[in-house]
């Protein structure tokens, strides 16, 4: 994207209970007891070590939505837009619909 387009900036999402890229970006997070959700398909008891001068290189800030917005971003593709999201991928949306985004780029 950058390489396209320089000044896009890069928003990692996660669930409220997922490791912070904030304070990765400082210093790789350590093992995180795992918490069962629906939203399994995006989360990890930690990040490999080699990951972290990647995410510091490419993402700007990161968004958390919590359980139920991203539960209310499923339902609103569903409803709306005929769409079948699994919460991984409804993450961005509900990061999108609380106005995470923007909130989290204006804290950078």
């Amino acid at each position: 994207m950058r390489r396209l387009k320089p000044s896009v900036r890069m928003i990692a999402r996660n669930p409220k209970r997922a490791t912070g890229r904030g304070r990765a970006c400082k210093r790789p997070p350590n093992h995180r007891a795992h918490i069962q959700s629906f939203v399994d398909g995006m989360g990890s008891t930690t990040v490999l070590h080699d990951m972290w001068p990647l995410v510091r290189e490419m993402v700007d800030a990161a968004a958390c939505a919590s359980f139920a917005q991203i539960a209310d971003a499923i339902r609103l593709l569903a409803v709306r837009h005929h769409v079948i999201a699994e919460a991984a991928g409804a993450a961005s949306v509900a990061v999108a619909m609380a106005g995470l985004a923007a909130r989290a780029i204006s804290s950078v």
